[in-house]
């Protein structure tokens, strides 16, 4: 699962930038925020879950397991805020696909950008919350063994 939520950041931030690139900035505030969330939230929620491969070894062969260490309060507290920004790009979302699908033109992939628009921030907010989940059972077992 971990390795599907970082493919669709990638791919969400390649579409972004791609988008960006042909039609430009938008000219409305709302709309500017907007672009910098799809482009900051699929960097954060990729470097959330790519730390939490460093810890457990999802990343593979090249990267050696480490034995559990406790993750500071920063990391956790980054996790956290990284999946309620999650939430709020899903929120954004869903009111621009509101406002915007109607009257858009229909473009060639808009409908492919929509699904991966909507997608990636439900599947990064189940992936953290599945890391903070395990996190808390790690902590919770090893007190229970003290």
């Amino acid at each position: 699962m971990k390795t599907v939520a970082v493919v669709c950041n990638a791919v969400l931030f390649a579409f972004t930038c791609s988008v960006l690139a042909t039609d430009g900035m938008p000219t409305e505030t709302i709309y500017k925020l907007f672009s910098l969330l799809l482009l900051l939230v699929p960097l954060l929620s990729f470097l959330a879950i790519l730390h939490s491969g460093m810890s457990d070894g999802w990343l593979g062969a090249r990267m050696p397991t480490r034995t559990h260490v406790e993750p500071s309060s920063g990391i956790a507290l980054f996790r956290w805020a990284t999946a309620a920004l999650n939430l709020v790009l899903l929120a954004n979302s869903c009111w621009a696909v509101v406002t915007q699908y109607p009257s858009h033109p229909k473009e060639e992939g808009l409908l492919a950008y929509v699904v991966v628009i909507i997608l990636t921030p439900i599947l990064n907010f189940v992936v953290l919350m599945r890391i903070m989940r395990s996190r808390m059972v790690e902590q919770q077992s090893s007190a229970a063994e003290l």
